[in-house]
């Protein structure tokens, strides 16, 4: 085989799209933002790139603008562009990822009984379960925020106290880690 897409299953593609090492991601000193104290090997479509470490890094939402042309109508999980703010007493998953370019982006997932409507009008109810993430990105870290009595905005609200950070290769099989 000399191709990932020969491969059988979406699976074994995985081993052409992860992070090789630990970016050991933590709260960075502008306390919304993060930091990576470690540089780390992404592995996109079997392309091995540098991902250096970085400093203060404001949780930016994925955009189409960061992936393929061929992804250009993506959007977060939760049904829209950008993000949202996360409620009081809930808890949420977001993926840090890093594209082919090295840019470090982050895709929100919902929280548990979240109502989501899609442009057709179609409704269903968030899980809160860590999310998906497109084609083209591969995961650095995950986010559990837990909003506890106060509301959530993502980049501006500090992550003290209310952060767990997972380090990640590959998303996990387990829907909340």
């Amino acid at each position: 085989m000399s191709k990932l897409n020969h491969l059988p299953t979406a699976a074994t593609r995985l081993l052409g799209n992860c992070i090789q090492g630990r970016a050991a991601t933590v709260i960075g000193a502008t306390a919304s933002a993060i930091t990576s104290t470690v540089a780390v090997v992404s592995v996109i479509d079997g392309i091995t790139r540098a991902v250096a470490a970085f400093t203060n890094q404001a949780l930016t939402a994925l955009a189409p603008a960061d992936l393929a042309s061929s992804l250009a109508n993506w959007l977060q999980p939760w049904g829209k562009a950008g993000f949202y703010v996360q409620p009081a007493n809930t808890t949420v998953y977001y993926v840090v990822v890093v594209n082919a370019a090295g840019a470090i982006r982050v895709v929100q997932g919902t929280w548990n009984g979240q109502i989501l409507t899609d442009p057709s009008g179609y409704t269903v109810t968030g899980v809160g379960d860590v999310p998906d993430i497109p084609d083209g990105v591969v995961p650095l870290a995950i986010l559990k925020v837990a909003s506890g009595g106060s509301t959530f905005t993502p980049g501006t609200t500090a992550l003290t106290g209310l952060v767990t950070i997972f380090e990640t290769s590959v998303l996990p099989s387990v829907a909340k880690p």
